[in-house]
């Protein structure tokens, strides 16, 4: 190995839809691990919850997530927001100008989720502005926001 270079990483998972360092090699790789989003195939066979959300000729849009086990038995509404977060960030385009950061972000919390069913994320491109980029995000399990 020359410096600079990483080691190769270990096989991925079928749950973990890419590598991840361990946390010695990578200080917030559990944490990458935990927020880590895989995109939904699209096509004739992909699933549509919301009418129109999903054409062919546009980048990814809906997004699957998992949560870890929670004491509580809901989904910890901390890691919604930033998996809604990030799902969201991944249909931004980086432009001339560089990466567009978030400047801000609500939520609304509309019913507990279950840990261990997979959490979709829908998201909706409401505007690409010169300086500002929206997009909302809708965390749903069973068809339903949470």
């Amino acid at each position: 190995m020359t410096a600079g270079t990483r080691p190769t990483p270990q096989a991925q998972s079928a749950t973990q839809p890419y590598p991840v360092p361990p946390a010695s090699e990578e200080p917030l790789g559990s944490v990458t691990r935990v927020l880590a989003l895989s995109p939904v195939p699209r096509g004739k066979d992909a699933p549509v919850t919301r009418a129109g959300s999903l054409t062919t000729d546009e980048p990814w849009d809906v997004f699957s997530g998992h949560s870890l086990p929670q004491l509580s038995g809901r989904v910890y509404g901390g890691q919604v927001v930033a998996q809604g977060l990030l799902a969201a960030a991944a249909t931004v385009v980086e432009d001339e100008d560089g990466p567009r950061l978030p400047h801000s972000v609500h939520a609304s919390f509309m019913r507990g989720g279950l840990p261990d069913e997979a959490i979709r994320f829908e998201v909706e491109r409401l505007r690409d502005g010169r300086s500002f980029t929206q997009r909302r995000a809708t965390a749903l399990q069973h068809g339903k926001a949470i």
